[in-house]
């Protein structure tokens, strides 16, 4: 079980990428990165980012990263929160 778990976690670093440009996201997403972005709390702006990379979505939200100065990838109004987008296929 141990040696899965490094595996997993090896793998999951590997493919995650960050990045607070819309244009660098998605690439990473055409690459099949999951990428670490921040994002607002405004349900249209998921919607949005969906749209806008042909289907990615929020995959998990970081409640222990702190938002400081960051901006929404999407509207550019303050940030809510961190997170993990990506397609899921």
């Amino acid at each position: 079980q141990t040696e899965l778990f490094v595996r997993a976690k090896k793998m999951l670093y590997d493919n995650l990428s960050e990045t607070q440009d819309k244009n660098e996201l998605i690439e990473f997403i055409n690459k099949k990165k999951m990428v670490d972005v921040p994002l607002c709390n405004n349900p249209k702006c998921e919607a949005s980012l969906k749209s806008d990379t042909g289907g990615a979505k929020t995959l998990f939200i970081d409640t222990n990263r702190k938002i400081l100065s960051e901006k929404c990838i999407v509207c550019n109004s303050k940030a809510d929160y961190w997170a993990y987008v990506g397609k899921t296929y």
